[in-house]
């Protein structure tokens, strides 16, 4: 049976219909599920990026932030200014950090709702926990790319992963397409990005890969630093350029 998608705003394709699943089974996670799902704290590359490229007292943007439990404590910890965004309102709601959380998603309609944050400076723009992986409906995935791309004007860095899974290795870094994830039960349908595709989006948007790592998990995660345009204030960059 045939629908309109709410962001192509024509009849939807399959894509169209894993975001439709993707965004069910998201708002209907338990708060536990989510943080175990989510994995409970910062993996070994995220923090040596972290440390790396997110000075103390600074201030970030975390797009996706479910309830902070994974960033709040490192935010806090390093006297970090932090603000979030996030989707699910069941979730952020939950958050012993909800009075920095904005309930929404993030994506064009988001800067033109809030057009007071392309005022605003941040050291970092963080996404993490595979959220891009959740971004299937191509006219969604546009929109979330262009907003990200505009915002970048405003930060040092974008540090972003992406779900990889142990099996598919050589798939990520050989395969021009990704696959959908089979999932089954309550857990959301995660599309599993390649690099070529990574690297495609990055180009089309005008994001540069500055750095790159692994972490082996149950699933496995591929982190990026990309250089947004005051990449040149990071003590990072006077790292690489001495």
């Amino acid at each position: 049976m045939s629908w309109i998608c709410p962001y192509c705003q024509k009849e939807a394709t399959n894509a169209c219909t894993y975001q439709k699943q993707y965004e069910s089974a998201a708002k209907n996670l338990c708060i536990t599920t989510f943080e175990i799902y989510c994995s409970a704290g910062l993996t070994v590359s995220e923090r040596s990026l972290f440390d790396a490229l997110i000075p103390s007292k600074s201030t970030v943007l975390e797009i996706g932030c479910g309830t902070f439990h994974r960033t709040g404590p490192y935010y806090t910890q390093k006297s970090i200014t932090f603000f979030g965004i996030e989707p699910l309102q069941n979730i952020a709601l939950r958050s012993d950090y909800k009075e920095h959380i904005v309930v929404a998603s993030f994506d064009m309609d988001f800067l033109r709702r809030f057009p007071k944050i392309l005022d605003k400076q941040f050291t970092a723009i963080v996404i993490l926990g595979g959220m891009i992986n959740g971004l299937h409906c191509p006219t969604l995935r546009d929109s979330f790319w262009k907003a990200l791309s505009i915002l970048s004007k405003n930060c040092e860095v974008i540090i972003l992963d992406t779900l990889v899974r142990p099996m598919g290795k050589a798939l990520y870094r050989k395969s021009t397409h990704g696959f959908v994830s089979s999932h089954k039960g309550t857990l959301p349908i995660q599309y599993y990005f390649t690099r070529k595709e990574l690297q495609k989006i990055f180009e089309l948007y005008g994001l540069e890969v500055a750095i790159e790592g692994i972490d082996i998990l149950g699933v496995g995660t591929k982190i990026f630093g990309l250089k947004g345009a005051n990449w040149h204030q990071n003590p990072f960059f006077d790292e690489n350029n001495k």
